[in-house]
């Protein structure tokens, strides 16, 4: 006969793209410090995968709370279908403007690099030859696409919660307790 005893348990709701956000702003705060070019695309070049990992965590994360049957139908759908899904009955977002005018280029930087190919890039002297989504990877616009990364979840977070004032970035909670083993 085996004897049940209590065990110390420890959980957590744990919010993946706050993470996500968190990395993405550490990539672009060492960017903001370096001095070397070639370090300074590649944090910024991180950041901005980190900013597009975020935003579908996120979305994610809202469509797993409100959306019923969200992980067998709609889980594997694209980034802007689930974010269309998600906002339909809010109103239409105007991706004509910032911040949701950089929720494409978050993502094309993602999915080109995802699906990453050789590719010829050609400037004019003295302009260093990129591709689309090296153009992207530099401080200022990966700044841009930082803020743009967070006013678009304060937004969708607003709307979807009726405005309770909530800050969608805090670390989910931990709690502690006792279990039988």
């Amino acid at each position: 006969m085996q004897i049940e005893k209590k065990v110390p348990m420890i959980g957590a709701y744990i919010k993946t793209y706050v993470y996500l956000f968190n990395a993405a702003r550490l990539s672009i705060k060492n960017a903001a410090t370096e001095e070397n070019e070639e370090l300074i695309f590649h944090y910024c070049m991180s950041s901005i995968v980190f900013l597009a990992f975020c935003m579908e965590a996120y979305l994610n994360h809202i469509g797993e709370e409100k959306i019923e049957h969200w992980k067998d139908d709609f889980e594997s759908l694209r980034p802007l279908a689930k974010l269309r899904l998600i906002m339909r009955e809010y109103g239409e977002l105007d991706f004509s403007r910032r911040p949701f005018q950089s929720f494409s280029d978050i993502f094309d930087v993602r999915n080109q690099l995802a699906h990453g190919k050789t590719e010829f890039a050609l400037e004019k002297h003295p302009n260093e030859p990129l591709t689309k989504w090296g153009k992207l990877c530099n401080l200022k616009t990966t700044k841009k696409l930082m803020e743009d990364t967070e006013k678009m979840i304060r937004f969708m977070h607003a709307k979807i919660t009726n405005g309770v004032e909530v800050d969608p970035f805090e670390p989910g909670f931990k709690f502690y307790g006792f279990a039988w083993e």
